[in-house]
Formats: C-alpha cells, structure tokens, sequence
C-alpha cells in the first residue's frame, strides 16, 4: 500500500531524514525508513522478556501507525534510530531573565541538553558543560575543533566525536522531573536556510534562535511532553530548571586562576560588570553620585 505522503512531505523526508550515502545519494525509500525506526524502537522490548514473535508484532504494529499517519516519533528517532548514531534524545534551551539574580541562577543551573543530534541552536545561544562552564555554542565548537577531528555525516552535516572525552552537561529526565549530570557524545554543525529558523520570545524579554525541529519540554495536559519549536503555541509552559540541577551540580569547590579563588564574592564582581559594563557609581534619583566602587 502506498504511503499518504504529499510531494512536499517527501521532499522533507529527502533533505533531512532520509538515510544517504558518503556522496550524499539517498540510499532509503520513506516506507525503508519508517521500517528502519520501527525495528529499531521496538527491539528495546527484548530486553523486557519479550519473545521475538511479541517484538515483530509490536513491530509491524509500530510501522502501520507511523505509515498510516497515526503517530509520528520525534526527529532525532526518524534520522538516527537503526543507525550508528543511534541518539533518539531531544533537547531545550532555558529561558533567562533580564535580572542578576536570573542570570546568576541560571549560570548556577543551566541545563540546556545538547546531547548529540537533539536539534540545533543558533551558534551564539549559551551552553553548560564541565569543558568550559556557559558558552556560547559556536565558540565551544571552535574550541574543540583544535583538538578533535571533525567529521562529515552520511547526510552532510559536520560534528566532532566526544565520546573518548569526558564532557558533561544536566540533563533532563521527563519521566522523573530530574536534571541528572550526563556526558556529552557529539557536538553538531548544521547551515540551515533561513527559513528553517525559528524565534521564540519567552516572558522576561528572553529568546531563542533555533531549527524548525529543535524540541522543547513543555507542560501539556499535566504531563511533560516534547513540541518542536515549529509546534510551539503562544502560552506554552516551557520547562525551568529545579532543584535537582542544583543537586547534581558538577562542581563542589572553587576553582583557583593565578592564585584566585573564583567564590561568590569574585562572581559578584563579575556580575557588576556584566551588568553595568564599568566600576563607576550610578547617578541617583536627586543627581549626586555615590562613591565609587574600587578594584584593587
């Protein structure tokens, strides 16, 4: 039976998701692809005790639905499941307030997943890791690039294998409610055309510039779901960090540069010029200014 695939939704298929060689040809069919899923997402339930006739049925039950435009898996599990890769997780970005304590909250428990093949955000959104602590994605990239080799995938996009290192984010389990420490695998490249890339406004005057197929944990009918940021509603919940980041914070003492204890006390002097660009006094509302503040 012949798919219910417009031409447009097979031309999709064709860009992003189908599986391709090292030239770039498609080397997949969509009904080959949606096989490909469905074998893959449902050989987990081996490990459950199930019999290998209870997994093909689950199989072709898993394969009919997807074909029959029933129900659709995320991104990440149509372009990695039954590859190499393998990498079925999404991930989010973290809204920040235009306030110092949201921005030196958020630095304490930033949680944005970017565990491999989750989606992509624009090079200059702000990431954690233990490699460098929050950092814009572009310049993290860069810094790796020096010292790992970058690779082409089947599909033309560029990533650096991070598995042999030992780089770690928060990651976010929605099952549970919970960041956890997880490592990071890859790091991704991707050129989009302009019209593939989204804008979300979050309240505080907070954005983010991301793929059409980027997912966001979102609150939705009191569960946690994931929505892809073409998805995304005006009104839509969007999950924050809690205190389970703060609990598996990577980092229990402070670190030392040239003999100088980054604390709290030096944070709160960063803070001064992140916020207000120089040590200077503000003018007050009667128009005399107060001493100035002085680093020695």
């Amino acid at each position: 039976m012949a798919l219910k695939l417009s031409e447009n939704a097979r031309k999709v298929l064709e860009r992003r998701y189908l599986k391709k060689d090292e030239q770039g040809k498609i080397i997949e069919t969509p009904e080959e692809m949606f096989r490909r899923v469905a074998r893959a997402i449902t050989s987990a339930d081996k490990a459950y005790g199930k019999s290998e006739k209870e997994v093909s049925g689950l199989e072709e039950a898993f394969y009919r639905m997807m074909t029959d435009l029933e129900f659709m898996p995320n991104s990440p599990a149509l372009m990695n499941a039954g590859k190499d890769l393998g990498q079925l997780s999404a991930c989010f970005t973290l809204p920040i307030n235009d306030s110092m304590e949201s921005i030196f909250e958020t630095l304490k428990i930033t949680s944005l997943i970017h565990k491999s093949g989750g989606g992509c955000v624009s090079k200059k959104a702000k990431v954690f890791t233990t490699y460098c602590g929050v950092e814009e994605i572009g310049t993290l990239y860069n810094r790796l690039k020096e010292n790992e080799l970058e690779k082409k995938s089947a599909g033309g996009e560029h990533f650096i294998n991070l598995r042999k290192n030992d780089i770690y984010t928060l990651s976010f389990n929605s099952a549970t409610g919970r960041f956890l420490r997880d490592k990071v695998e890859k790091i991704w490249h991707y050129r989009l055309p302009c019209e593939r890339v989204f804008n979300l406004h979050f309240e505080g005057k907070s954005n983010v510039s991301t793929s059409d197929w980027h997912p966001f944990f979102v609150f939705y009918d009191g569960r946690i779901i994931e929505r892809r940021a073409d998805e995304m509603q005006i009104g839509d919940w969007v999950v924050f960090s809690n205190t389970s980041a703060a609990e598996n914070w990577p980092f229990s003492s402070c670190q030392k540069l040239n003999g100088i204890a980054i604390d709290e006390e030096m944070g709160w002097l960063l803070g001064y010029f992140l916020g207000d660009g120089s040590l200077g006094g503000r003018a007050s509302r009667d128009g005399t200014r107060p001493a100035a503040l002085v680093a020695s």
